[in-house]
């Protein structure tokens, strides 16, 4: 996976509207073709559905 610092956004997307879990070791790589070399993309799999929903919702209703 990679980082929104690394520039890899939505066309137009704030980085407040991103969804993440902060974790030391991201981003994988600049590009995200190396693989997470704890083996388990945790700041991947940590990103819960009430998470995306969260978001959406504050999207959505501000």
């Amino acid at each position: 996976a990679t980082h929104y610092y690394a520039g890899f956004m939505g066309w137009g997307q704030h980085p407040e509207n991103a969804t993440e879990v902060s974790l030391s070791c991201r981003p994988c790589s600049i590009f995200g073709n190396k693989a997470c070399f704890r083996k388990d993309y945790a700041c991947l799999q940590r990103i819960t559905p009430d998470m995306i929903v969260s978001k959406i919702e504050k999207i959505v209703y501000s």
